[in-house]
């Protein structure tokens, strides 16, 4: 959930994760859905307020007592980002962001940027031209202003006119990871103009589009950095470790075996300490975790790629727990699939001397507090 304040109003944005067959059951009742949360509803707050409620394919709006359909929030002026550059921010650097979609200079177009509570808007400047006002290449510009206390989480870029339009996550994190980030950038220009036809609307993650995949990706992270964000210590809000629970085990996995694959190490090493911290609330979520980080191979799958800087990052990454003693989750000789530990797939690789010794490295030490453990 997001909120901001804006002149006369205040924002209230909720952001649904549900299974395939909930949203097909959406999809099939839409209206009446709507209506019976109205209805059933004894709060003013969905009675006398306005609101808009948008699926992949259609939108409802709420207001004074009115429900309306729409069969599709798309329409052939409306709106649409399909590509942010830089998708990724370093936090706290002021920055100039180019938007790039279809019908992004109609008049009365607005750019905002929200995040952690604000936001920031900017007009479009219509076309010289108006026989390009409706086109399928636009371009605009946002600057970011940099906030210092920003240093890891997500903005989304919004693009408005009457109600219609969308939105696109940007990252913000450290320099390392916002380079690994934007290698994402050329997946997403190749492929900005996506059929949406809604018999190819797909709300599952595992089947998605490339595309769909890689925006599932950004907004799973964004969400996951908000909630670690909250959870600094240089952070003045309430919010506890506990909160991170709310991000579930399964979502890391998601995460760790996108970056993994990829061989984005400081990404990765970031949601390890994340997912490590989370670990701590609790003996069962601990025990959750490892078995979690047991069951996706991530040291065998680096091992395969022939990544050593990825396989010396595993091997060497250590768990500091609530006794002050070390684990390390990914020990070179941990049997994985068919009982193959990484040094048996590393020595089985032609040419993986270095592979090798990144699995060996410190060896002896590894190999006592695996028996301590």
């Amino acid at each position: 959930m997001e909120g901001y304040i804006r002149p006369g109003c205040l924002v209230l944005s909720m952001y649904l994760s549900m299974p395939t067959i909930a949203w097909d059951e959406l999809e099939e009742n839409f209206l009446q859905r709507v209506n019976s949360l109205v209805q059933a509803s004894d709060l003013d707050f969905w009675r006398k307020g306005r609101f808009l409620v948008r699926s992949d394919n259609q939108l409802v709006s709420y207001k004074d007592g009115m429900t309306r359909l729409s069969k599709s929030w798309r329409t052939w002026n409306t709106p649409e980002l399909t590509l942010v550059t830089p998708i990724a921010v370093v936090g706290g650097r002021k920055t100039s962001l180019v938007l790039k979609g279809r019908n992004l200079t109609i008049p009365g177009t607005q750019i905002h940027c929200t995040s952690a509570g604000k936001y920031i808007s900017k007009e479009v400047l219509c076309s010289a031209y108006p026989g390009t006002i409706y086109d399928d290449s636009g371009v605009e510009t946002f600057d970011l202003p940099g906030e210092p206390s920003l240093t890891l989480g997500r903005c989304f870029i919004e693009v408005e006119n009457r109600f219609r339009g969308n939105s696109f996550p940007v990252i913000f994190a450290n320099k390392s990871i916002c380079q690994e980030l934007r290698n994402l950038e050329d997946e997403l220009e190749d492929s900005r103009f996506p059929d949406v036809s809604p018999d190819d609307q797909v709300h599952d993650a595992r089947r998605l589009k490339p595309r769909d995949q890689v925006l599932h990706f950004l907004n799973e992270l964004g969400w996951l950095f908000q909630k670690a964000a909250a959870c600094t210590p240089s952070n003045k809000s309430d919010v506890s470790d506990s909160e991170l629970i709310q991000f579930s085990t399964a979502r890391f996995r998601h995460l760790l075996l996108f970056s993994n694959e990829r061989d984005w190490c400081s990404l990765t090493k970031t949601l390890l300490e994340i997912l490590s911290k989370r670990s701590m609330v609790s003996e069962e979520l601990s025990h959750e975790t490892l078995e979690m980080l047991s069951e996706i191979h991530l040291l065998n799958r680096a091992v395969k790629r022939k990544s050593s800087h990825m396989v010396h990052l595993l091997v060497h990454f250590v768990v500091i727990c609530l006794d002050n003693s070390k684990l390390y989750p990914f020990l070179p000789n941990y049997p994985g699939p068919g009982g193959l530990t990484p040094l048996h797939l590393a020595a089985s690789i032609d040419d993986a001397e270095d592979i090798v010794d990144a699995l060996t490295d410190d060896w002896f030490e590894l190999l006592a507090l695996r028996a301590r453990r």
